[in-house]
């Protein structure tokens, strides 16, 4: 790998203003700071608990895209080490489904449109790049903001750590597995480490679910492994009946140019 330093920013230049904003398990914790020398602007201190990852560094430098979100650099003082993103003002969206369903209000058709395909535009985005992405879920979706738009704002994928870059698009074996159990593809409930960017589209299509119902999925499915025996056995989440025809199942219309 290339020398990090032209993307290095010193510690000195951040000022962190809330810490533990949100965490990555036990690989990293999330901090809100501010950008001392490029006017106090916000961002996100991800710091890793076991050194800095070269492998979402890298994938992160090579991204820019509307609806991914942007890399700053890198910080690393000897003690710790983390990269600076961009920092979304709207929280994840898990977070924002969840106080709809306790308002029981959900999306309008228009937010629900536009946040589909920003989140698919991001996909496709990353897809094209030879990038599978191996965690979509709402939580790894950001709500952002731009200066004079309208309420409905605009999403992006953030948290690359166990993405993968491939050179072909069919499946393909990881050294090292992973997998959010809500969200995950029968594929790979079998082998978390399988790489397809088809497992990718399985979560996608979750987190449209969620954006349409403002539910989570499986919330009732305890313990986990009969969430993933439903699974595997082609038990798949309720559609509801008002579900857009063009993004159901077996649609004619679902894979049209």
């Amino acid at each position: 790998m290339e020398s990090l330093e032209p993307y290095t920013i010193p510690f000195e230049e951040l000022e962190v203003v809330k810490r533990d904003i949100g965490s990555v398990g036990a690989t990293a914790s999330i901090h809100k700071a501010l950008w001392k020398t490029r006017e106090n602007i916000p961002v996100v201190l991800k710091i890793y608990n076991k050194g800095l990852s070269e492998k979402e560094v890298k994938i992160l430098r090579k991204l820019d895209h509307t609806n991914i979100i942007k890399f700053h650099g890198i910080v690393n003082s000897g003690l710790s080490s983390g990269i600076v993103i961009e920092f979304a003002p709207g929280g994840d969206l898990f977070t924002h489904l969840a106080s709809k369903r306790e308002a029981n209000e959900r999306l309008s058709q228009t937010q629900f449109s536009k946040w589909c395909l920003d989140i698919a535009f991001a996909i496709q985005y990353l897809h094209k790049q030879h990038i599978t992405h191996k965690d979509i879920k709402s939580l790894n979706v950001l709500i952002c903001s731009k200066d004079n738009e309208d309420s409905l704002h605009y999403l992006k994928v953030c948290d690359f750590g166990i993405s993968k870059e491939t050179a072909i698009t069919e499946s393909v074996m990881s050294k090292v597995g992973g997998y959010s159990k809500p969200w995950a593809a029968p594929e790979v409930i079998k082998d978390p480490r399988i790489v397809s960017q088809m497992s990718d589209i399985y979560s996608l299509c979750i987190v449209f679910w969620e954006l349409w119902t403002c539910q989570q999925p499986w919330l009732a499915e305890e313990p986990d492994y009969k969430l993933e025996e439903r699974v595997l056995n082609g038990i798949f989440l309720n559609l509801p009946s008002d579900f857009p025809r063009v993004l159901k199942p077996n649609d004619d219309t679902m894979l049209a140019d």
